[in-house]
Order: C-alpha cells, then sequence, then structure tokens
C-alpha cells in the first residue's frame, strides 16, 4: 500500500500547477506539469490527466507522466468515458472482471483509480491514476483526490475565462500572420498570371476571396466559442467551409463523414486553406463535360495523427501524375502547407477519381507557430 504526500507537500504540488495555469505556458505544457505533479502527489506509478470538450464529450487534449518509461500501458479512454456518469471516485483493480477493457495495452497496470472534474456542472476531464500493485486507498486519500481535481476544475476554467483576454493579445498577431500568408498567395498567383489575360485575373480573385472566407470561418468559430478558447473543431470548420462553396457548381454533392476533432488555432487555419484548394480544384477540373458529381471529404483520428481525405468521382488525374514532377500552382500551395508547415504526408492516387490523402501529426502545434507559405 502507497502513502499519500503530506498535507502541505499535496497542497504545495497542486498550487505550484494552478500558478502555471495563469502564465504563458501551452495548455499542453500545463496538463503534462498537472499530471506530473499529481503522480508525484499521490505517489502514482503512472498519471493521466485528459481534458473533455464540453459541447462533444471528446477529449482535447491530454497528457501522460510516467515515474519510469518502462512503464508499458495504453488507456482505453472511450471506454472509461463510457463508465463516468457522475462526480465521484472509480476505483478498479486488476481482479475485477472488465479490468483490461479500461486498456489498449496494459502489460504492468493492476490498480486504476479514475477522478472525473466537472466544470459548470459538465464533465471537464478526468484524472486517470494507475499502480504497478495493488492499492487500497483511504478515506484521506479520497479527499486528496477530490481536491486534486476540484483544483484542477478551478484552474483551467480560469484559464478559459482567461481565454478571451488571450484571444484579444494575441489577434494582432494573429491577423498579421494570416495577412502575410494572404500577401504571399497574392504573390504567388501575381507571377503565374498571364499578363493581358483578363479570364485569368478574374479566375485569381476568385480564388483569393475563396481562400479569405476559409480563413474567416475559422476567425468566425474562434469568436463564437463560449468558452474562449484558441482551438477549433475541424467538424465544424470543414462543414463551415463547404456551406460557403456549396453553390459553387450545380449538380455537384458534397458527402462529408467528420469526427470531432480538434486541433489549435494556428493549425486549423493552415488546413482551412488546404481544404479550400482541394475542393476548389475538384470543382474547377473533376466535372469537365459532366453535369453530376460528388466530393467526398473525411476528417478523423487514426494512430495518433489526423487524416484528412479529399476524393471525388470525376475524371481523376492523368496517367502517370506524380506530385512531385507535376505539382501547378494550387497543388504547389498544399504541398508546401502540409510537408513544410504541418509535418505532414501527401498521396495522391486515382481511384474512380481523384484521391488525397493527408496524414498530419496530432500533437498540437504552439499557438503562435504561424508561418507564411513560401
Amino acid at each position: 500500500m502507497y502513502n499519500f504526500l503530506g498535507d502541505n507537500q499535496l497542497i504545495d504540488s497542486v498550487f505550484e500547477s494552478v500558478e502555471c495555469l495563469t502564465s504563458e505556458y501551452e495548455l499542453n505544457d500545463i496538463l503534462n506539469l498537472l499530471a506530473e505533479n499529481t503522480a508525484k502527489a499521490t505517489r502514482t506509478d503512472a498519471c493521466e490527466i485528459s481534458l473533455i470538450d464540453e459541447e462533444t464529450s471528446t477529449i482535447i487534449d491530454k497528457s501522460i507522466y510516467k515515474s519510469s518509461e518502462n512503464i508499458e500501458f495504453i488507456p482505453n479512454e472511450a471506454e472509461i468515458l463510457k463508465l463516468i456518469d457522475e462526480e465521484k471516485v472509480y476505483y478498479f483493480t486488476k481482479r475485477d472482471k472488465g479490468f483490461e477493457r479500461f486498456f489498449k495495452l496494459n502489460n504492468d497496470i493492476c490498480s486504476l483509480i479514475c477522478v472525473p472534474f466537472y466544470i459548470r456542472s459538465r464533465l471537464g476531464g478526468i484524472i486517470q491514476i494507475c499502480y504497478k500493485d495493488y492499492h487500497l486507498y483511504t478515506e484521506e486519500e479520497i479527499k486528496y483526490l477530490e481536491t486534486i481535481a476540484h483544483q484542477t476544475a478551478l484552474a483551467i476554467h480560469n484559464t478559459k475565462l482567461m481565454g478571451n483576454s488571450v484571444l484579444l493579445r494575441e489577434s494582432h498577431h494573429r491577423i498579421k500572420n494570416n495577412l502575410q500568408s494572404i500577401i504571399s498567395l497574392i504573390s504567388l498567383y501575381k507571377t503565374s498570371v498571364k499578363k493581358g489575360s483578363q479570364k485569368d485575373i478574374i479566375g485569381m480573385l476568385d480564388d483569393l476571396i475563396s481562400k479569405i472566407k476559409s480563413i474567416s470561418a475559422v476567425h468566425d468559430l474562434l469568436a463564437k466559442d463560449k468558452l474562449g478558447r484558441s482551438i477549433i473543431n475541424l467538424k465544424e470548420m470543414i462543414t463551415h467551409i463547404i456551406e460557403c462553396m456549396i453553390n459553387t457548381k450545380k449538380g455537384v454533392e458534397f458527402n462529408l463523414q467528420l469526427d470531432d476533432v480538434f486541433v489549435s488555432y494556428s493549425k486549423a487555419s493552415t488546413i482551412a486553406l488546404v481544404v479550400n484548394e482541394l475542393v476548389t480544384n475538384s470543382l474547377k477540373y473533376a466535372f469537365i463535360g459532366r453535369e453530376k458529381g460528388e466530393i467526398k471529404i473525411t476528417c478523423k483520428y487514426s494512430n495518433e495523427s489526423i487524416k484528412l481525405e479529399v476524393s471525388d468521382n470525376g475524371i481523376g488525374f492523368p496517367k502517370h501524375f506524380d506530385i512531385n514532377q507535376n505539382k501547378g500552382l494550387g497543388l504547389s500551395i498544399v504541398y508546401s502547407i502540409v510537408s513544410k508547415q504541418l509535418g505532414g504526408t501527401i498521396s495522391i492516387n486515382n481511384n474512380n477519381g481523384a484521391n488525397i490523402i493527408i496524414e498530419i501529426p496530432a500533437k498540437q502545434t504552439p499557438l503562435n507557430a504561424t508561418e507564411g507559405i513560401n
């Protein structure tokens, strides 16, 4: 049996994390600190803190602290979320039937304690405490865990309340970066447009207006977020973008299969440009000589990555098309954003039409890491 730290040490550990929440640290850094301090305060072998979106009950971000890198386990948050329905401490050991369903992989954990925390009476996150041994907790320890959960919820709630002022402070920087991206796009189009070609100029302006609307969609979602957060749900963003484009070409239907996928503001802005460009290309070139068509967009988490797939049932890419050798202006923009700014990969195929698959690391990027398009 393990003993928690003394009262003063526990309080110091919790409030060190709380104090950090009012600083300039990124949310992921704060969660890391909370997980580490909670693990030390409870003398546990591992601790995970998951932050949950109040609207969709989807995990936004999480942090796992292990006392040793040799501890092998992967929590199954989906099963834990199904379990939690009220504000109390949940306790399980390996002797309990169904214990293994709480893990995708478990070679070391024998005891699991789950402590939900609530923000404005809605589930805001879960603290999971894992022991390699069989652990019997006391009533005093329950109070400690509830204190940690309460202080974590209070601190995160205060951080969210601060979010609006943070957004105001960051707005000039963000707008500057987005304007720089638009200027870079204009420069690219300017060098590619033939002199005296009125058709090309009109097309360029239409494309730029569409891209600006995509960036605007991100700002619109930020403005409507009741919690003042700097994160975007890609499901809402992509839906917003498509709504602006849905009447661009008659006879084309959109099939959206979108999960709740949350990313930082800066990552969302660049993904918005990617989605806009790929859908625009399909609308322009996929259905030449055809009255009807379908564009399918899929977005989901896959193996610690965000998988974005845009496909159509049009004429497809030319035979032997190679993105590394045959990048037009639009695909050059997409390729640059995906590979350089998002650190992802892109593959292009013909599969009863054009099929483009993009995989982006799901790990949050710093909120101020917005770059221009080169």
